[in-house]
């Protein structure tokens, strides 16, 4: 296995290459598991950020009213 390491540049990592195929297959399968597992935690942040604020102005709406 080659691993390249991380640049700071902001420029973009090359794909490291593995000598045995299956282990770069195994490495994209987890980099795509890996990126939804991201986009999953973003939408359920989004969701309850969502929530959030739907109680907060449910809360602020009832507080208004009892005055």
């Amino acid at each position: 296995m080659v691993m390249v390491c991380s640049r700071l540049d902001g420029k973009r990592t090359p794909e490291p290459v593995f000598k045995n195929p299956r282990v770069g297959n195994l490495f994209t399968k987890w980099r795509q598991v890996w990126l939804m597992a991201m986009e999953r935690r973003r939408k359920l942040q989004d969701a309850l950020d969502r929530l959030n604020e739907v109680r907060s102005c449910q809360l602020t709406a009832f507080c208004d009213e009892k005055e």
